[in-house]
């Protein structure tokens, strides 16, 4: 029956109905209360991580989550260009590029809101971080030691 949905996407009901939650929460965030407080932790899933956190946080959330994405796939992309060592660039590469895949796949889902995604989410974005700032930290002492010199 989901088959359908190839030859016409407007046909089936779930991206229906996902359309109109997501038609009536914008709408909604017009209130001034449910755009900066939201509805809460945990009262509405809208099958899309950003309405989700739209819904639960109001725009202050929607665009934390979308500002952290962006900078943790800035990060990964510093390791990248930075790092001599390739068991660092293959982790950043791996994790760069599952921080792109979760950035898109998460318009129609919550995978970094829920088990296992959020597990592998942040504990490479852990890493990385990690890999960051040792990077950061060793582009800092080079820049220290060229000016005392």
């Amino acid at each position: 029956q989901r088959a359908g949905a190839l030859s016409n996407p407007f046909d089936e009901h779930s991206l229906i109905s996902r359309l109109a939650l997501w038609k009536f929460l914008l709408t909604s965030s017009t209130n001034p209360i449910l755009a900066i407080w939201g509805r809460g932790l945990g009262v509405l899933s809208a099958d899309s991580l950003y309405f989700t956190y739209l819904a639960e946080f109001g725009y202050p959330g929607m665009i934390f989550i979308v500002i952290l994405s962006i900078v943790l796939i800035k990060k990964g992309f510093y390791v990248l260009d930075n790092s001599n060592d390739s068991s660092v660039i293959a982790i950043a590469s791996g994790v760069t590029i599952m921080n792109i895949a979760f950035g898109i796949i998460n318009l129609t889902g919550t995978h970094v809101h829920s088990f296992p995604g959020d597990v592998y989410f942040w504990f490479w974005n852990g890493v990385l971080v990690h890999f960051y700032n040792v990077l950061k930290n060793r582009h800092l002492d080079v820049n220290e030691n060229i000016i005392d010199s």
